[in-house]
């Protein structure tokens, strides 16, 4: 990524690139879960659902005040997307696990 925004851009624009690499993660999982959100719907799962959320909300607000007090944007834009990439990995499991679909074949 740094190296694609250096050419689109230029060298003042490198650090973006940096964290463009870092989000990338989240964003793909982000982009498989969307169309799986329709399962908590059908399999009537809004406790799980809430949980998941005010869960998810806890943990990403944890990462940012981490960041803020102990690390620099860098290290808390690593965190934050880590956090959001696993989250948003179990949402994926969890989702595929109620319509019986098993990852392991």
């Amino acid at each position: 990524a740094p190296t694609v925004v250096d050419w689109l851009l230029d060298e003042s624009w490198q650090e973006v690139g940096f964290y463009l690499r870092w989000l990338m993660p989240w964003v793909y999982v982000t982009l498989l879960a969307i169309p799986l959100s329709f399962v908590m719907d059908i399999e009537r799962r809004l406790g799980f659902q809430f949980r998941y959320q005010l869960g998810s909300f806890l943990l990403r607000a944890g990462a940012l005040y981490l960041g803020a007090v102990y690390l620099q944007a860098q290290g808390t834009i690593v965190l934050y997307s880590g956090i959001c990439a696993l989250l948003g990995g179990y949402l994926v499991w969890e989702m595929l696990r109620m319509v019986r679909i098993s990852i392991r074949k």
